[in-house]
């Protein structure tokens, strides 16, 4: 599935076009710039706090030099939650264009976490406290859109493959 969106965001204006994905080996590496996670712990999704822009996000972030995808969002995860991901899957990604036309990557994932422990600080400091929300409550702290009920559904869709008999993500 493919959406396509207007956006201001942060005082610039974007076009994105939003696709499901079962994998991101086949993206431009170099313009894949963030990974986030719908990270779900007993059923409920974990959001995160950004005190800098007064609003609650998924978790995840800047992919480093010389990390992989992967790595990216297992280091974020654990830095904005104090959680470890027992299982992640792909949900798609979203192609941001600018204005000026430039371009970048941002990835979704579907994540299974547990806590390591309590939640203290993110190292980096933007997420501040994390909390546990209904699915039936992701509007309220995630307003995406149009996009962002899609990666909600498609995480869904994802999850129940976890939780049937015999199936794994």
């Amino acid at each position: 599935m493919e959406i396509e969106e207007d956006i201001a965001y942060d005082g610039k204006n974007y076009h994105i076009v939003y696709s499901d994905a079962d994998s991101f080996y086949d993206l431009p590496k170099e313009l894949v710039r963030q990974h986030y996670g719908v990270c779900f712990y007993k059923g409920k999704i974990v959001v995160g706090w950004h005190e800098q822009k007064k609003v609650w996000g998924l978790l995840g972030g800047k992919i480093e030099s010389g990390e992989s995808f992967d790595e990216a969002l297992v280091r974020e995860v654990q830095e904005e939650s104090n959680m470890r991901i027992l299982e992640h899957r792909p949900i798609g990604y979203q192609k941001s264009i600018q204005a000026d036309g430039g371009v970048m990557y941002q990835l979704r994932s579907l994540c299974l976490v547990e806590p390591i422990g309590d939640f203290v600080s993110d190292p980096s400091g933007s997420v501040t406290k994390i909390k546990l929300i209904n699915v039936s409550e992701w509007d309220e702290h995630i307003d995406w859109g149009e996009v962002g009920r899609r990666i909600l559904e498609r995480s869904l869709e994802l999850k129940s493959r976890v939780d049937s008999p015999g199936e794994g993500i």
